[in-house]
């Protein structure tokens, strides 16, 4: 009987440390790579002096946990600045400004497979010899395949380079930001060092902004009366940061820019949307 029973025993302790293997070998197995990241990188490039188009390149870059990779597929657009608020008289647009050159489509995809290479979207601005504004269009990404798009639309400034002296620099931001949780809308400036900044010695332009309310009033955010962005030569970008509030339902309002200082506004207002978060 005895030896029954420490047979009994000899068998539980094995199939128990079988099952500790197979917990420990799980256990060491790596989590799977969550889906990679991918964004346009915004340029000012200057828009060049001459008759025929130049090559514009627009990096798209993925990213990815350490160890991980981007497997995926994103299609990319090229839409006139006008088409996401900017004013027209700093509207880049098709056919007049870019797009003449049918080598670099104005519409395609871009994929990766196992791979952190940068990409890019080319585009044929037009060069010539007549002063303008500085002017922006803007690269769209969407229906993205084991990808997620982290910016959907980015501004790509073409400075001018004929007018003497250069024109005033510009702030544009992109149109129809979605915010949860955190609210962060970017602001981007290009052209410094125009006549306004060379008049005055400076290479920094200040812009104010506030929340403007829909008409339930305030509701998911904290409001902004009146803040102060600065931008500069080197550091081109910044942001507009709104403080949000738990809500259980979808929120719109506005950023107003206004007040600017050693340049121009490329637009006057964003639309934001707040999604539901907890």
């Amino acid at each position: 009987m005895r030896a029954k029973v420490r047979a009994l025993v000899g068998v539980l302790l094995m199939a128990a440390g079988g099952f500790a293997s197979a917990s420990v070998g799980q256990a060491e197995e790596p989590a799977p790579c969550p889906a990679a990241t991918v964004s346009a990188q915004w340029q000012a490039q200057p828009e060049g002096s001459g008759l025929t188009p130049r090559k514009y390149r627009i990096p798209v870059t993925v990213t990815a946990p350490a160890g991980c990779t981007a497997t995926g597929t994103v299609r990319y657009r090229v839409v006139d600045g006008k088409a996401h608020g900017v004013f027209p008289e700093f509207s880049a647009d098709n056919g007049s400004d870019y797009g003449a050159d049918p080598s670099m489509p104005l519409t395609g995809e871009l994929s990766w497979k196992d791979s952190l290479e940068t990409k890019y979207v080319d585009v044929a601005v037009n060069q010539d010899f007549l002063p303008e504004q500085n002017e922006a269009f803007w690269v769209e990404l969407f229906e993205p395949s084991g990808l997620i798009v982290a910016e959907d639309r980015v501004p790509n400034a073409v400075n001018d380079d004929d007018a003497k002296p250069a024109p005033d620099a510009v702030v544009v931001a992109p149109d129809g930001k979605i915010c949860w949780k955190y609210c962060e809308v970017p602001v981007y400036g290009f052209g410094f060092g125009g006549a306004q900044a060379t008049a005055n010695g400076s290479q920094t332009m200040t812009v104010h902004y506030r929340t403007v309310e829909g008409p339930g009033g305030p509701v998911g955010y904290v409001p902004v009366r009146d803040a102060v962005l600065t931008l500069q030569a080197g550091q081109p970008l910044t942001k507009a940061k709104v403080q949000l509030l738990p809500i259980d339902r979808e929120v719109k309002f506005e950023i107003e820019f206004f007040q600017p200082a050693g340049g121009k506004l490329g637009m006057r207002r964003t639309v934001v949307t707040i999604k539901p978060w907890r």
